[in-house]
């Protein structure tokens, strides 16, 4: 290790009256310059966030959708359909099913036509978010029908 002066400390300390040799601080404009690139460097932190909302906001979206999707479909196998057919569904925000589109946030329309066997259909089912369908994603499923 190094060894330091016996007069290190002496030039450190500050001397008494406020000021004087050997007082170390910060000048005006060494402050109002690092605030600046402070600000700076926040406001392009800010100017950031709509964008990751608006990205937490769609994902929110696909997941929600995806979940309805998978619900409804699930919901749909099993059952005698009817083809060509079109049906709604509404949901609130939490996912329950309401009856009907008062009050819903999503609205799922399931679309079934035609499909390659008679046990099978398929069905495309439609979720949208709020009452102008703001945020649309389609799926589409083949749907095991029973037979009678």
């Amino acid at each position: 290790m190094r060894d330091l002066p016996s007069n290190f400390l002496a030039n450190t300390t500050p001397s008494e009256g406020g000021g004087g040799k050997g007082t170390r601080a910060f000048s005006l404009c060494e402050v109002v310059i690092a605030m600046g690139l402070f600000v700076f460097a926040l406001l392009g932190i800010l100017g950031l966030m709509p964008t990751a909302l608006t990205g937490v906001r769609e994902s929110l979206d696909i997941a929600v959708a995806t979940e309805l999707a998978n619900e409804v479909a699930t919901g749909l196998n099993g059952r005698a359909l009817s083809s060509p057919s079109t049906f709604s569904n509404y949901f609130d925000d939490t996912g329950n099913e309401l009856p009907s589109s008062m009050n819903a946030v999503y609205s799922v329309v399931v679309a079934v036509d035609d499909s390659e066997s008679q046990s099978l259909k398929r069905a495309k089912i439609t979720v949208s978010r709020g009452a102008e369908g703001v945020a649309s994603k389609s799926f589409c499923y083949l749907v095991f029908q029973s037979r009678h």
